[in-house]
């Protein structure tokens, strides 16, 4: 089995960070806990989808180290700054 490149490693991460911020903003509004009426949400371009989104790839960067660490190999990971 071939290594996943850190650019798949960052995609991954990135698709399951950003799923899991959905559904919990999703439950939590559901359930009358956060009102996300005044929040500019939209997709790419609107203010605070871009701001999440910028925060996602920044955590996903950070910990792909950990993750190529699984595959044996903790090199080649790059923008790991916080």
């Amino acid at each position: 089995m071939s290594q996943p490149t850190d650019e798949q490693i960052i995609a991954s991460l990135m698709a399951a960070i950003s799923d899991g911020f959905n559904r919990a903003i999703e439950a939590l509004r559901d359930a009358g806990v956060v009102d996300t009426t005044g929040w500019d949400y939209r997709g790419v371009g609107s203010g605070h989808y871009d701001l999440v989104t910028d925060e996602i790839a920044r955590i996903a960067r950070i910990h792909a180290r950990s993750i190529r660490s699984l595959f044996g190999d903790g090199g080649g990971v790059t923008g790991t700054e916080s």
